[in-house]
């Protein structure tokens, strides 16, 4: 059985630039969505992503994106925090 994805989203038709997203947490992250939107994300700046609890991979909280995301998290965990604390 084949399964059907859904059309890509026209990110400009949905958001605007200083609009605030939530994207899930823990394990419920859209990381191929968040990555469709740094992909396609020329003209926006400062859209805010919230999330409960960020896990794993984070891309968008890298320098490279601080003119396009800021990242509101109640917790926020990095690896290369838990290996320079002891």
């Amino acid at each position: 059985m084949a399964i059907k994805l859904p059309q890509a989203p026209n990110w400009p038709a949905l958001i605007k630039s200083g609009c605030r997203v939530f994207v899930g947490g823990n394990a419920s992250v859209p990381h191929a969505l968040v990555q469709h939107l740094i992909d396609n994300s020329e003209g926006f700046s400062d859209i805010e992503l919230v999330h409960m609890l960020a896990l794993g991979d984070t891309r968008w909280v890298k320098d490279e994106y601080r003119n396009l995301f800021k990242a509101n998290t109640f917790f926020y965990w990095r690896r290369s925090h838990a290996q320079s604390s002891g």
